[in-house]
């Protein structure tokens, strides 16, 4: 079959790494695979631009350089994306580049283990501020108590 007799959603591939030339003003050389081919992937969510990272120029026309690129990117070129993108299984796929990203493996345990350890520090720091001002307390002369100063 023709590219052109297939219809549905675009899917975003995400190729992997490119090398990058010296300088970032130069664009790298990307070879696009033959129009039909069979590829082998996962499954992923389109990626959110980092929250602290520079904008990224808004530069007419492609290619250009970019961090990510979230769904609302895709949809700027007036196209319809599928809900996911397809993350390469491995280097061997038709116009695949360095595609070796390890999935996040970061699950939800770890969060539950910042958390207890947020918490036990609240705690500590509440019982060394109670016991810090109850120290205070107890070692403040009284008022009108026997002193030696001139004040009272």
């Amino acid at each position: 079959r023709r590219s052109s007799d297939l219809s549905g959603p675009l899917v975003v591939v995400n190729r992997g790494w490119v090398p990058a030339p010296a300088s970032r003003e130069q664009l790298p050389e990307v070879l696009t695979p033959e129009p039909l081919f069979t590829l082998q992937g996962r499954l992923a969510a389109y990626p959110e631009p980092p929250v602290l990272g520079a904008q990224e120029p808004d530069t007419p026309g492609w290619p250009r350089r970019i961090q990510a690129l979230p769904e609302s990117r895709v949809r700027a070129l007036g196209k319809t994306p599928a809900p996911m993108i397809v993350h390469l299984a491995d280097s061997q796929q038709p116009g695949a580049y360095r595609a070796d990203r390890a999935p996040d493996v970061m699950g939800p345990q770890t969060h539950y283990g910042y958390a207890a350890q947020w918490f036990a520090l609240a705690v500590a720091l509440t019982i060394l501020t109670l016991v810090a001002s109850y120290k205070k307390d107890s070692e403040r002369p009284k008022a009108g108590a026997d002193n030696d100063n001139d004040n009272g």
